[in-house]
């Protein structure tokens, strides 16, 4: 992070990048879990968040609660988030699948 952006993440307030933790959850992605187990890529998702231009979009999105399906088209972080999702997914479907087996359902 460069000097003139901590100047404005500091002046863009605490609040402002809420959207990503809303952005996540619409993809299943738990924040917390992604803060605790990648603390700069949050960081960095964080701090695109809290500089982006397309605010009314993505909170319209939100709002109508179809932004998974439209964040391509407004988010410097969909790209990176929708990659999260499908490793999110993939990891999901193997803990099931291991679960399964160790119970004795496989």
């Amino acid at each position: 992070v460069t000097t003139t952006q901590l100047d404005r993440l500091v002046a863009a307030g605490p609040e402002a990048s809420l959207e990503i933790e809303r952005l996540m959850a619409s993809l299943g992605i738990d924040n917390s879990t992604v803060e605790a187990a990648f603390p700069r890529q949050m960081s960095e998702f964080q701090a695109t968040c809290a500089q982006c231009s397309a605010k009314k979009a993505c909170r319209h999105a939100l709002a109508d609660g179809n932004a998974a399906e439209r964040m391509q088209a407004f988010c410097p972080n969909a790209y990176e988030l929708l990659d999260l999702s499908a490793r999110v997914g993939q990891i999901s479907k193997q803990c099931g699948f291991i679960g399964e087996f160790v119970a004795g359902r496989r």
